[in-house]
């Protein structure tokens, strides 16, 4: 990439990134443009009930990572180089209006099955007022579900496997996890709606957005492929 292309994606970073903080941009555009690793806490897990409110700092780390393409160059295979944006959890519950930096979403914590079995881990999404933005820990081996409760609400859940299953059977044992994982995820679901998995909608790691639209919340996964140097390879939606 020269100097001037550089220029150009920090200053069309800064105004994606701009409209994205205000409420007014696609967060499929940032996850299509941008390299997104959100930092967050692994720890907190409240019982099933309504998300959380958390607040989120946004930051351009100044790094490039590689993305996709689209139209003939993606037929061939032709990446570019991507600015790389940090979102990070900022500790406590959000006191006063955000920073221009910042901004509130609905937090939805990464639990694992045992957490599930106690009733921690499917969390609910209002249809409306504020937040509209839904954040969780970048996927890195689990799977994030959206579903539909009794009385029609969205409910999502963000949960690792139990690594015991399959251990030794290789992708053989992957497929058993993801197998009992998509079980035990939709089994807090009256109805599911989709479920983001390794193995199928990413290969490595995965970041995810949701967003809510005149009532109906949609989930973008950006789907990151392996290897020291990190590629985004897709954009899948639920």
């Amino acid at each position: 990439m020269d100097c001037l292309a550089g220029i150009q994606d920090r200053e069309n970073l800064m105004s994606v990134v701009s409209e994205f903080i205000g409420g007014l941009g696609d967060p499929e555009a940032l996850l299509r443009h941008f390299y997104v690793v959100v930092g967050a806490s692994t720890s907190e897990a409240p019982p099933n009930g309504q998300a959380p409110v958390r607040r989120f700092l946004v930051d351009d780390q100044e790094l490039q990572a590689k993305g996709f393409t689209t139209g003939f160059k993606g037929w061939r295979g032709v990446t570019k180089s991507r600015p790389v944006v940090g979102i990070t959890l900022v500790n406590g519950a959000p006191k006063g209006p955000p920073a221009a930096n910042e901004f509130d979403a609905y937090y939805v914590p990464m639990v694992d099955t045992y957490n599930v079995t106690q009733r921690h881990g499917h969390y609910t999404l209002p249809s409306e007022g504020l937040p509209e933005l839904v954040i969780t820990p970048q996927l890195n081996g689990g799977s994030f579900g959206v579903g539909v409760g009794d009385q029609g609400e969205t409910i999502v859940a963000h949960v690792q496997p139990n690594y015991e299953i399959g251990a030794e059977l290789g992708v053989f044992g992957l497929e058993l996890r993801a197998t009992n994982l998509a079980g035990v995820i939709n089994g807090g679901f009256r109805e599911p709606r989709g479920i983001f998995t390794l193995g199928q909608q990413y290969q490595s790691r995965g970041t995810v957005i949701g967003r809510l639209s005149k009532g109906q919340w949609a989930f973008y996964l950006q789907a990151i492929s392996g290897g020291n140097a990190r590629t985004v390879t897709r954009i899948a939606r639920i």
